[in-house]
């Protein structure tokens, strides 16, 4: 099985890392690491730097195949990070993508996942959800990138399920592990 390549984007503080280290702490960590991380009493939030530090790639295994995560102008899978709990930052958020994508600055091979993070400070409303849904569902993000499905979950399974095509997919997930 060969590597993929993904590239986490999105505004300042909008959990990128946090969501990386949930990729890999629920993906991709080998039994021997995550014994590590438990020994040096590492959390979640310090799964990133613990590995930048050491220059270790950020990698994780998923059922659709191997994923490096990756700074690429044209990554396998682009996932757009946002967060659910700043309505304020909504429609920034939504334009900085439509530009990325139009300019050919972001040129996903395979998908474009727009993950709604933080709704657990939320309580995970629906209409919140909803809402941030509409947002980028209003904007023309590009005519071969278009809001297919929107789902939530508080689980991060499933979202590299094999969806091949290239549209964009929203999740709404909360900042943890469950």
């Amino acid at each position: 099985m060969s590597w993929r390549s993904l590239s986490l984007r999105g505004n300042r503080g909008a959990g990128k890392k946090i969501l990386i280290a949930c990729l890999i702490y629920m993906c991709g960590l080998e039994l021997s690491r995550l014994e590590e991380l438990e020994r040096k009493g590492i959390q979640h939030g310090d799964i990133v730097p613990f590995f930048e530090e050491r220059g270790q790639p950020l990698c994780f295994h998923a059922p659709s195949g191997l994923f490096k995560v990756e700074e690429s102008q044209t990554p396998d899978v682009a996932i757009w990070v946002v967060d659910g709990s700043d309505r304020l930052t909504w429609a920034t958020s939504a334009q900085k993508l439509a530009v990325k994508l139009s300019s050919g600055e972001l040129q996903p091979h395979e998908s474009s996942i727009i993950v709604v993070n933080k709704l657990d400070s939320v309580s995970w409303s629906e209409k919140t959800f909803k809402d941030v849904v509409d947002v980028f569902s209003v904007l023309s993000l590009n005519k071969r990138f278009r809001v297919q499905r929107a789902e939530r979950t508080s689980r991060l399974e499933g979202a590299f399920v094999g969806n091949r095509s290239i549209f964009t997919t929203v999740w709404g997930i909360n900042r943890g592990v469950e």
